[in-house]
């Protein structure tokens, strides 16, 4: 009950905090799929 209270209060720092975790990890699977881009592609010849 106070977890919900709590949310309620500080809604605006909530939604801002959802925004930059979500920026942030799409960032960083952007930059994971950049930098395994060649070794997945290396991978799949290999197989295919």
């Amino acid at each position: 009950m106070t977890l919900t209270n709590r949310h309620r209060h500080n809604d605006g720092g909530n939604i801002l905090r959802f925004w930059i975790v979500s920026a942030a990890v799409c960032l960083f699977a952007l930059f994971v799929l950049i930098q395994l881009g060649p070794t997945v592609q290396k991978y799949l010849a290999t197989i295919v």
